[in-house]
């Protein structure tokens, strides 16, 4: 192996791939509408829609701010006026995150954004 009369062997190279993004099409507004409002009206969680549009700012964003937000009505529920408050952060965060979740499905197809 040492054989001074033979060259050294090169070590072999490794072939270098460029890492590709993952494919990703056109979202459907209906499904990103869809897993916004259902698990929102059943598990207390927003933010789904936004993660399956692309928009995963966002999506986190509505998730951890709509549970801070509960638990302070939660507490508020103690005083009476969490009974008031929580319908009402439920409903700005469903249309925040209803919103926030069909423009980003319809940029992903290419249609301009829905503007107020």
């Amino acid at each position: 192996m040492n054989d001074p009369a033979l060259p050294p062997i090169p070590p072999l190279a490794q072939p270098t791939y460029a890492p590709t993004p993952p494919p990703t099409g056109p979202k459907d507004q209906g499904i990103a509408l869809i897993l916004e409002l259902v698990p929102g009206m059943f598990l207390q969680t927003f933010g789904i829609g936004n993660l399956y549009a692309g928009n995963l700012g966002w999506g986190l964003a509505l998730m951890f701010g709509y549970w801070i937000a509960a638990t302070v009505n939660f507490l508020l529920c103690f005083v009476i006026v969490g009974f008031v408050t929580w319908p009402i952060t439920w409903l700005a965060f469903a249309a925040a995150a209803c919103y926030l979740a069909a423009n980003k499905a319809r940029e992903t197809q290419g249609a301009a954004p829905i503007r107020f």
